[in-house]
């Protein structure tokens, strides 16, 4: 519960960062992007979560894989959360922007069961 709090808090700073440079749906992507990067290296959210190991053993792992590459608020929003120790957090902040990117651009996903294929111009609309 507490950590569903804090990742709606830090979900909220991002995007009304974002929300205010005009810059929702790229720093969305790049969530996402991070996200995705993450998700695919074994152990990683082990390795963020380990007390153990510094700080800044943690944000060298972040700035060699993402200095350069993001954008500056984004970047340094991932260094925010190795600093507090929130970046195992990540993926509720992605989530939770992403909800709230989609109702401030008043998109509304919806699953869709048909009982046959569609064609592509149906897909389309």
């Amino acid at each position: 519960m507490l950590n569903l709090q804090l990742a709606r808090k830090y979900s909220r700073a991002i995007f009304e960062l974002a929300q205010d440079e005009g810059k929702l749906v790229p720093y969305g992507e790049e969530l996402a992007s991070v996200l995705k990067d993450l998700n695919s290296v074994p152990g990683v959210w082990g390795y963020f979560s380990n007390p153990e190991l510094s700080r800044d053993d943690k944000k060298a792992l972040v700035k060699k894989m993402y200095d350069g590459e993001l954008s500056t608020d984004v970047y340094h929003f991932l260094l925010l959360l190795v600093d507090k120790r929130r970046m195992t957090l990540l993926p509720a902040i992605v989530e939770q922007y992403e909800a709230l990117s989609n109702e401030a651009r008043h998109i509304i996903v919806a699953d869709v069961t048909t009982a046959r294929p569609l064609s592509a111009a149906q897909k389309d609309k």
